[in-house]
């Protein structure tokens, strides 16, 4: 019973990907809707999604996700029935999540900083590596760890995820 229980869910849930057109009518993932230009479509109105840079990055890590799925060594999806059929799509969709929370915390960081300390990434060098969102982070770990311990104090108390 639990094996129908399952691939019932796992029947739903690819109806509903597909419906979403996250994959495609065979079960691919489908980039389309993963370009720089659905991406301009879907969250062009909103403020991160007005910042070219960061709908590039965002299409750029979607890219690199999908590739991560392709590389995966089928022998590893072998091992068990569903991830041989749907371990592609799985390891892709885990990807996109994980890099769509990443850029999102990256953009606050971006805007954090242009708002609470006047420093706009994308305008000044700071000898960091990366664009303006990767540099924001790295400034906001900087400036981070150069604070008083009562000020990491206060800085974990609001942004940790671990709570006190």
């Amino acid at each position: 019973e639990s094996k129908m229980e399952m691939m019932s869910k796992i029947g739903n849930l690819t109806c509903v990907l597909t419906q979403m057109e996250f994959l495609t009518a065979d079960g691919d993932i489908n980039m389309d809707a993963f370009s720089y230009e659905t991406l301009k479509e879907v969250i062009g109105d909103t403020k991160a999604g007005s910042d070219e840079e960061f709908v590039q990055a965002l299409a750029t890590g979607y890219e690199d996700c999908n590739e991560v799925s392709r590389s995966w060594p089928q022998s590893t999806l072998d091992r068990h029935p569903l991830m041989k059929a749907y371990g592609r799509q799985k390891i892709f969709l885990k990807c996109m999540f994980k890099m769509e929370e990443k850029m999102c915390y990256k953009w606050q960081m971006y805007m954090g900083m242009k708002f609470f300390h006047g420093l706009d990434t994308g305008s000044v060098d700071l000898g960091l590596p990366g664009n303006k969102y990767d540099t924001a982070m790295m400034a906001g770990i900087i400036m981070y760890e150069r604070a008083p311990k009562e000020m990491q104090f206060i800085d974990d108390f609001f942004w940790s995820r671990d709570g006190m």
